[in-house]
């Protein structure tokens, strides 16, 4: 059953993307546990999502002291407002490899925050150096991949785009008022 409010879709879409979307690597990931999204905040038309990942790589450092294993965390946190958005830009894309949804904007509408900890680690588990690092950042495009075992990942993200077009077409009516 479709949900009938733009409160009611937003709902719907942050229960999915909670429990069922997936970080996809462009890099080589080593090994990757603890990718997750998390819509961590919903406040009207205004969206925070979360997007964190936990990366090892043997022998991925390689310094004057030696060589390490790559121990990383990352979080990138993506806020933007549904308002600036146009509904025929949420688009389920389906056709190849995962699931997934697009959001494109006109502008940079989606502004990031990127922190990482990165540490290299001994082969006996100790740790030889830890590095941290943030950026604020402007993006016009958010993917969002579904993966989830279980699940029928493309019923989803048509189900998303559906919802997210309906919120999105809602948000931009409330702020013409």
């Amino acid at each position: 059953m479709r949900a009938q409010t733009a409160d009611q879709s937003l709902e719907w879409a942050r229960e999915t993307i909670d429990t069922h979307a997936v970080v996809h690597h462009l890099e080589t990931p080593g090994k990757i546990s603890g990718t997750r999204w998390q819509v961590s905040r919903i406040d009207g038309c205004a969206i925070e999502l979360k997007e964190t990942d936990h990366r090892e790589v043997p022998d991925g450092i390689v310094n004057r002291d030696g060589v390490f294993m790559l121990d990383e965390d990352k979080v990138i946190t993506w806020n933007f407002n549904l308002s600036s958005l146009q509904p025929a830009f949420v688009m389920a894309d389906t056709s190849i490899h995962e699931p997934h949804v697009k959001i494109f904007a006109q502008g940079d509408a989606f502004h990031t925050k990127t922190e990482v900890v990165t540490r290299a680690v001994r082969h006996d588990g100790s740790t030889q150096s830890t590095q941290t690092w943030s950026a604020a950042d402007n993006r016009r495009n958010l993917t969002i991949f579904f993966d989830s075992p279980g699940a029928d990942n493309k019923l989803l993200v048509r189900r998303l785009e559906s919802d997210l077009r309906d919120a999105v077409g809602h948000c931009v009516v409330k702020a013409s008022r």
